[in-house]
């Protein structure tokens, strides 16, 4: 962590816009972030294209963290400019729900054996193991390999779901890093005034640029808050 702490000012940026996981079907298309990341690392270059970065990170925390949502409900946060108005606080809300993300699922990786006996867990796994039916039904397999994977989805110890508990561990794992060297940009962000002015402004600057308006962010945003 101390490594990443010491990274280049105009890199901070390109990890919120890089290392944000939009796991909820809201992602950045690959051109897309390939703008942003150009534009980030280069103070000359603002690309037209990137029309939803600022929308996309709020979004992304949002849904992530109930913790932030309640926040923009709290404080009623309707439009880019509450969002410019709050920008520290949403950040400082932002790092406190990832700091908590990071204890909780550590936790759970420390207590895994019992936590995949968790109802909620096998829960996961028969409907992974369904979905894996629906989709070989529709390719027309074999009876015998649907049969398998019918007997599978109730075995909570066989292959099948050693394989898929270690798959989801594994993601929890790379999950965690990722959201520490988003934990510690944001806590250099707010530890450093000059910093974070900067990139408070550039926030700004590439929203101002794109051809997304504040009226679109506000109805989006007023949106999000409601579901």
């Amino acid at each position: 962590m101390k490594g990443l702490i010491k990274m280049k000012n105009k890199k901070i940026l390109v990890i919120l816009a890089g290392l944000v996981v939009l796991n909820f079907g809201f992602c950045v298309s690959a051109r897309e972030k390939t703008n942003i990341e150009c534009l980030l690392k280069n103070d000359n270059a603002i690309d037209k294209n990137v029309i939803n970065y600022s929308m996309n990170f709020i979004r992304e925390q949002i849904l992530k963290y109930p913790k932030v949502k309640q926040y923009f409900k709290e404080h009623s946060m309707k439009s880019f400019d509450d969002v410019m108005n709050n920008f520290n606080q949403i950040i400082e809300s932002v790092k406190a729900a990832k700091e908590e993300w990071i204890v909780a699922n550590e936790s759970i990786l420390k207590d895994w054996d019992n936590f995949i006996k968790k109802q909620e867990f096998q829960n996961q796994y028969v409907n992974h193991i369904m979905g894996e039916i629906k989709f070989k039904n529709e390719k027309n397999v074999g009876l015998q390999e649907i049969e398998k994977l019918e007997k599978d989805a109730k075995d909570f110890n066989g292959e099948e779901f050693k394989k898929f508990s270690e798959n989801k561990k594994q993601d929890i794992a790379n999950r965690i890093i990722e959201t520490k060297s988003e934990f510690v940009v944001l806590k250099e962000m707010l530890e450093n005034r000059d910093l974070f002015e900067k990139e408070k402004a550039r926030f700004k600057e590439v929203f101002e640029k794109s051809n997304y308006s504040k009226e679109n962010f506000g109805k989006d945003l007023e949106m999000l808050v409601k579901k």
